[in-house]
């Protein structure tokens, strides 16, 4: 893969040559990250991550930076104590890019009581991430069917 000189790149296996399977497989490598440093795993992140990577969460009009590198993710890992996740797919059209080029994908988490989610912004460069950054949000779901009976 392309990367800046003196850096070395390594995208997702699965990141492909087009803007759509890239954003999808970062998209899992964001949720990869997650799952190890929820499991306290940073031997594993350690090639995943910047030594310089930022990390952080707000809610209401409060945001919390944590501690930078592999100890950040792990502690945003801890605070999103997620169960379920969801993120979109690229929307516009496919065009060919470097897997190794900037790329910013975004994963809502959503923790057991599904009352809260939060957003991250994922960024990635050369295949690292660069910064972790959400924001924790109320939700309310429900059947359409509760409003409409008749």
């Amino acid at each position: 893969m392309l990367a800046a000189a003196g850096s070395v790149c390594l995208p997702p296996p699965d990141a492909g040559a087009y803007i759509d399977s890239q954003y999808q497989a970062y998209a899992r490598r964001s949720l990869e990250i997650v799952s190890l440093a929820e499991k306290g795993r940073a031997d594993e992140l350690q090639s995943l991550i910047a030594p310089e990577a930022n990390f952080g969460i707000g809610s209401g009009d409060v945001g919390r930076p944590f501690q930078n590198g592999v100890t950040g993710a792990i502690e945003l890992a801890k605070d999103l104590a997620a169960k379920t996740y969801e993120f979109g797919s690229w929307s516009g059209p496919p065009y060919k890019r470097d897997a190794c080029g900037d790329m910013a994908v975004e994963v809502t988490f959503i923790p057991d009581d599904a009352r809260s989610s939060a957003t991250v912004k994922f960024t990635y460069k050369n295949g690292r991430l660069m910064s972790a950054e959400g924001w924790w949000t109320g939700r309310n779901v429900g059947e359409m069917s509760e409003f409409f009976r008749g």
